[in-house]
């Protein structure tokens, strides 16, 4: 029943296209030719312009046509009319609306948006022309001549729209509206916008606005501007950075992060910043950014400034130099598969942060590191090789450790003595290992006021280690696994040293000690001193040793033939070892001496690679045996449903190991070691539970030495207890935390939220609650009846919950139960506003107090309208 109807449909089709192709020649009639209408089927496309002579004001280019409802061609005034989601494309235009008008006369089209009874509009026309595109509730173009006119326009220009009651469009696509305003935000009755009479479009440019004023909630505000000019252009665009300003009590009026912005192409930007106060303070900073897709990417920044504080006239007048370095490089896995360079660099003076950056990160972190790394695995072959350099510096002791160069060289384990053509199972020497590892550095320890100095030259260190590890694994008895092991050091080092006493030295020394509540200072004369030379020479250390291990698994299983608990299983795992070297301090060796200490003839021994890189070898003989025991405990439970019986498996105990406990046979007093005990574990899921305490079996004298006597042996004790801890964790969350994604942005925008996405609000996760306590005790034995304990006990806690869908409090704070006083806190209150962000971050005690107001626009265009109230932590002094 249906196919001669779409026959019919068709020829209908065909039948009106031949007609409007025939209307488009250049011939004299007569007369007019019947005014004809026909209409087609739903969804009906058409195609003219191919290889058919028309008039010169006929399209030059195909055009391609369909509507859902109708097409109605009019052969006598040349009109073809689309209605029902029309559209019409030309090469890259194309035009759809509920309504579309095309005159072949003059190539001009008028698209019109559908109007019901209640004056609602729909099928609002959508203008594309490559990649711009726009929308309006009428418009009208010229195919020929590229020009239109266009009524209530909204199109998207950069990340933000432009709405005009008129806009023309020129032949260059450049725009001219009237009427108009710009905003970022993406409802149709918008949050705030800027509005101004006049606005000219370049696309993929730039937008200019005439006088322009901002109106937030449709009222307009003071700010006033002559002229506005936004950059659209994709990418990165070259300009101004504009500064924030204010004032702070101890530094005066000042200007922040204003500069230039400087787009290097697709794969590079810099931007050059400033910060300055009115009474002397200035910082100046140097940052670009790279990326070579598929190939790497990175960043680095360099700032430099002057604190002043003070008055120059006054005597707590004080002027700091600062300067920070960062680099952080990231070679992508694809750029190739055997070479590997990566690049993380920390390094300042050690007040910098304190005097520049106020985040809370950077205040709590103490510590600057620093690894820049080029690796190769050598391909077909087992080596691979690494070159580094290393830097890491505290902030508090203001030590600088350097590494430079560390160099490493590792083959991977062989076997040399398996078979290539294997018949039956494995020979118990075919398992044997062969591994090799080299080591080469230079090291230098100096304060961060001597770094380069010549001071700093004479503390270098530098040494090789060489290692060669042999092993091999069997089981005895199907149950035990036997592992012998034999290892091959070798040391080179270029300097040594050599200590003597030199009894012509004489010096004075002060002695304090407290009588009831004076301090008495004594001068003491000392005759005589141990003098140590370093010798510039080369020396090689090789040592060796040889042990063995054995482990099992025993299992114990409780089962229960009742209640909710099936069955509760215990896995033991012990392993016992024995590890032996022979004595390398002999004299023959010559790597240990004795050297007299004190005037009264006291000798003591040294090592003449003390405080090298790698140490030397052990001093005496070794024979040790070794225990170790590690345990679990694990239950399952079983639950009653409605389509049966539901097994669980729960861990009650999940590791309590002894560990260390060790024997041994070659030494003549103290031969067994301190030992210690680790557990962990896990409450109802949630709660983490890590506790650890160290033991020594052995008693002490009245001035606090280890003597060989036992503990066991005095009063039945094992060990004493020389320190413990214990800490436990918990995070409670009213739902689980996503892989963090966003459609906003730009791409580099977006790729930070996914590789960063603890730096962003996260607002749904309505609230989260994490808590730690951790105690710890040190116990310092002075005699057999005097101990002193030392306690360390904090309680730390973090919870942000939402107030609201678009309101978020987050509080930082904790305990510190020794000092009983509050650690470090900080409130944090962050608003959603759609199109608007605002925070205010606040530490309320402490000597880093201070709070910041943030109101801002949420686009990095218009990054700098945004209202800021910040009062620093240097500004309460």
């Amino acid at each position: 029943m249906k196919k001669p109807a779409t026959q019919y449909s068709q020829t209908v089709h065909l039948i009106g296209l031949l007609l409007w192709m025939l209307s488009c020649f250049w011939v004299s009639a007569q007369e007019n030719p019947p005014a004809d209408s026909l209409k087609t089927s739903v969804d009906t496309v058409a195609v003219f312009g191919d290889n058919i002579h028309f008039s010169s004001n006929a399209p030059t280019a195909k055009i391609l046509y369909s509507a859902r409802d109708s097409i109605l061609y009019d052969i006598t005034n040349q009109m073809l009319y689309l209605y029902g989601n029309g559209s019409i494309e030309q090469n890259d235009i194309k035009l759809t609306g509920g309504i579309i008008e095309y005159k072949q006369d003059d190539n001009t089209l008028r698209a019109m948006a559908v109007e019901d009874s209640l004056g609602n509009l729909s099928e609002i026309p959508i203008f594309t022309e490559g990649e711009h595109e726009f929308r309006a509730n009428e418009l009208a173009y010229n195919f020929k001549t590229k020009k239109g006119r266009i009524k209530e326009v909204v199109t998207r220009e950069g990340e933000g729209f432009l709405f005009s009651k008129q806009v023309k469009k020129n032949q260059y696509d450049e725009m001219f509206a009237a009427d108009a305003y710009y905003t970022t935000c993406n409802l149709e009755h918008p949050h705030f916008k800027i509005t101004s009479n006049k606005v000219k479009v370049v696309p993929q440019k730039v937008l200019v606005t005439g006088p322009a004023n901002l109106v937030v909630e449709d009222i307009p505000t003071p700010l006033l501007l002559p002229f506005g000019i936004f950059p659209i252009a994709p990418g990165r665009n070259s300009g101004i950075l504009i500064p924030s300003y204010g004032e702070s009590s101890q530094f005066g009026f000042f200007l922040k992060n204003g500069g230039l912005y400087f787009g290097l192409g697709k794969h590079a930007d810099m931007a050059l910043r400033s910060e300055i106060y009115s009474r002397g303070t200035w910082r100046l900073s140097a940052s670009s950014g790279y990326k070579l897709r598929y190939r790497y990417q990175g960043n680095v920044s360099i700032d430099f400034g002057k604190i002043k504080n003070g008055d120059p006239i006054t005597d707590d007048y004080s002027e700091n130099r600062e300067f920070f370095i960062r680099w952080q490089h990231r070679q992508d896995p694809k750029a190739n598969p055997f070479a590997n360079f990566s690049a993380s660099v920390n390094l300042g003076s050690s007040t910098y942060n304190r005097n520049f950056l106020n985040t809370t990160q950077n205040y709590l972190n103490n510590t600057f590191a620093s690894s820049i790394s080029y690796s190769y695995q050598f391909p077909n072959a087992p080596f691979n090789f690494t070159v580094s350099g290393n830097h890491s510096q505290n902030t508090q002791s203001r030590i600088v450790n350097i590494d430079l160069p560390n160099i490493a060289l590792n083959m991977v384990r062989q076997t040399p003595l398996k078979r290539k053509n294997k018949i039956g199972s494995n020979r118990w020497y075919e398992s044997i290992t062969v591994g090799y590892a080299l080591n080469a550095k230079s090291s230098v320890s100096v304060a961060d006021s001597l770094l380069f100095t010549p001071e700093t030259r004479d503390k270098i260190r530098s040494g090789v280690q060489h290692s060669i590890p042999i092993s091999t694994n069997f089981q005895l008895f199907k149950y035990i696994a036997i592992s012998p092991t034999f290892s091959f050091d070798e040391k080179w080092y270029w300097q040594t040293i050599d200590k003597y006493w030199d009894a012509t030295v004489r010096y004075d020394t002060t002695f304090t000690e407290i009588d009831g509540e004076q301090t008495i200072a004594t001068i003491d004369t000392i005759n005589g001193m141990v003098v140590i030379d370093t010798l510039q020479k080369f020396r090689a250390a090789h040592y060796y040793n040889m042990g063995v291990s054995a482990s099992t698994k025993l299992f114990g299983m409780f089962n229960f033939k009742k209640g909710r608990i099936k069955a509760i299983r215990h896995t033991l795992t012990p392993a016992i070892g024995f590890n032996f070297h022979p004595n390398f301090g002999s004299e023959t060796l010559d790597y240990y001496r004795d050297v007299q200490n004190n005037e009264e003839g006291d000798i003591s021994r040294y090592s003449i690679f003390e405080g090298s890189l790698y140490g030397g070898p052990p001093d005496g003989k070794s024979g040790a045996i070794s225990f170790n025991l590690d345990n679990n405990i694990e239950m399952k439970t079983r639950t009653k449903s409605d389509t049966g019986w539901v097994e669980k498996k729960l861990k009650i105990i999940e590791g309590l190991s002894l560990n260390g406990i060790s024997y041994d046979l070659a030494r003549d007093s103290l031969n067994w070691s301190n030992f210690s005990i680790r557990g962990r574990t896990t409450l109802f899921e949630k709660i983490n539970i890590n506790f650890g305490a160290n033991f020594d079996p052995y008693q002490i004298d009245y001035e606090g030495n280890k003597i060989n006597k036992l503990l066991w042996n005095e009063n039945g004790k094992i060990a004493r207890m020389t320190s413990t801890n214990i800490g436990l964790s918990s995070n409670f969350s009213s739902g689980k935390k996503q892989s963090a994604s966003t459609n906003r942005g730009t791409e580099a925008e977006r790729n930070d939220v996914a590789q960063n996405p603890d730096a962003y609000i996260d607002y749904k996760i309505p609230w989260n609650l994490s808590l730690s306590y951790n105690l710890s005790i040190q116990k310092q034995y002075h005699s057999p009846d005097s101990t002193s304990t030392n306690y360390i006990q904090t309680l730390g806690g973090n919870i942000n919950f939402n107030l609201s869908p678009r309101w978020k409090i987050a509080i930082r704070t904790g305990y510190d139960f020794t000092n009983k006083a509050l650690a470090f806190t900080t409130v944090d209150v962050y608003r959603d506003l759609h199109c608007w962000d605002m925070s205010f971050n606040w530490i309320p005690i402490g000597a880093r107090r201070q709070y910041e107001f943030t109101l801002k626009v949420r686009s990095t265009m218009l990054q700098d309208l945004k209202l800021q109230r910040r009062r620093n932590w240097f500004d309460y002094y």
